[in-house]
C-alpha cells in the first residue's frame, strides 16, 4: 500500500519527518547499535578489518527495491560500514576509512610521518604561500593513499586488505619522503616565480602576470595535497618549469600568447561554472588536469605532457559534462 511505501522510505532517510523536516540520514550521530537502513553489513566502532567482505552494492527494501553502495566510514578514532545511495559518496568514503584503517595498523609509521611534516613545515612557513597548518595530515593522507595504492583501486575484502598491508607498510616512509622533497622544490620554485613575475604586474604584460598568479592559486591552496594526489603532485615542479620557461620569453611573447591567455581564461571560467553540477566527477577531474597540461602545450611545448591534449578533446570533454 502507498502508506507502506511511505513507511519504508522514512526508514530508509528518503522522505522528511513530517514532524521535523529532516530526513532520517541527517548524518546526526547514532549509537553503535543504531544504524541508518539497519542493514546487516552496517557496523560502528571497528579498529581493524573485522567485518565482512563488502559488495558493490546491495539491495534493500521489500515494497520499493533501492540500490545502495556499501563503504567504510571515518567515526573519530574507529570505522564504521554505511550504506550511501551515490556511489562516488560511497568511494570517498570508503578511501578515508580505508586510510584510517591502515594507519591504525601501522601508528609508528604515521607518527613518524608527523613529525617529519611537522617539521617540514616549520622550514618552510615563510615561502609557502598558504598557511600549513594542516600540511601534515594532508602529507600524511597521501603518503598512505600512495603506499597502499589506493588510487588504483579500493580494497572491499578482508584478504585483499591484509594483502595491501603486507605489501604496503614497507612503502610509507619512502613516499612520505618523496612528498617531502616534491613540497620543497615546489614552494621554492613558487616563491621564485612569484618574485619574477611581480615585475610584470603593471604594463602591456600585467595580464601574464594576473594569468600566472591565477594558475598558482589554482596549483597550490591549503589542502590542495589531499585533492590533488601524489600521481599529478608528482607533475608540479614540470609546470612551474612551464611557467619559468614562458617567462623566460616575456621580452619576445610573440602574438600568440595573448591570445592562448584569453583562451585558457574562458577554459577556466567554465570549469568553475561547472563546479559540483557536473555529472561525472571523474570526468571532472580529467578535466582539470587536461586543462593545465593544455597550458604546458601553449607555453613550453618542449617539456611535453602527461596525456594527450588539444582544444578538441578539451572541448568533447566539456560537451560530455553538461
Amino acid at each position: 500500500s502507498i502508506e507502506q511505501v511511505k513507511a519504508q522510505l522514512k526508514e530508509q532517510g528518503l522522505l522528511e519527518d513530517s514532524l521535523t523536516g529532516k530526513r532520517a540520514s541527517d548524518g546526526s550521530h547514532k549509537p553503535a547499535n543504531e544504524t541508518a537502513y539497519n542493514h546487516p553489513l552496517e557496523i560502528a566502532g571497528a579498529r581493524d578489518w573485522v567485518f565482512d567482505d563488502l559488495p558493490e552494492q546491495v539491495e534493500i527494501g521489500d515494497a520499493l527495491k533501492l540500490i545502495r553502495f556499501p563503504a567504510l566510514v571515518v567515526e573519530g578514532d574507529t570505522v564504521g560500514v554505511k550504506l550511501f545511495p551515490d556511489s562516488f559518496l560511497a568511494n570517498k568514503n570508503h578511501l578515508q576509512g580505508l586510510v584510517k584503517l591502515f594507519q591504525l595498523r601501522s601508528i609508528q609509521q604515521r607518527n613518524q610521518l608527523k613529525k617529519k611534516f611537522s617539521r617540514l613545515a616549520d622550514v618552510l612557513v615563510l615561502k609557502a604561500p598558504f598557511p600549513l597548518g594542516r600540511f601534515a595530515e594532508d602529507a600524511i593522507w597521501i603518503s598512505y593513499v600512495a603506499a597502499f595504492d589506493l588510487e588504483e583501486s579500493l580494497p572491499r575484502t578482508r584478504s585483499d586488505f591484509l594483502q595491501r598491508l603486507e605489501t604496503g607498510k614497507p612503502k610509507i616512509i619512502r613516499h612520505a619522503e618523496k612528498i617531502e622533497t616534491l613540497f620543497t622544490r615546489v614552494v621554492e620554485e613558487h616563491f621564485v616565480i612569484g618574485r619574477a613575475i611581480a615585475e610584470f604586474k603593471q604594463g602591456a604584460l600585467a595580464y601574464v602576470a594576473e594569468d600566472i598568479e591565477k594558475q598558482l592559486a589554482g596549483l597550490l591552496y591549503e589542502s590542495f595535497l589531499s585533492e590533488t594526489g601524489l600521481v599529478w603532485f608528482t607533475e608540479y615542479p614540470r609546470y612551474l618549469k612551464a611557467i619559468s620557461v614562458r617567462l623566460s620569453k616575456v621580452l619576445h611573447m610573440g602574438d600568440k600568447d595573448k591570445p592562448n591567455t584569453e583562451l585558457l581564461s574562458q577554459y577556466r571560467q567554465r570549469y568553475t561554472a561547472l563546479g559540483a553540477s557536473a555529472s561525472d566527477k571523474t570526468e571532472l577531474q580529467a578535466l582539470r588536469w587536461m586543462l593545465e597540461e593544455f597550458r604546458v602545450s601553449l607555453f613550453a611545448q618542449t617539456l611535453g605532457t602527461r596525456i594527450a591534449v588539444s582544444e578538441k578533446r578539451i572541448n568533447k570533454l566539456f560537451e560530455s559534462l553538461h
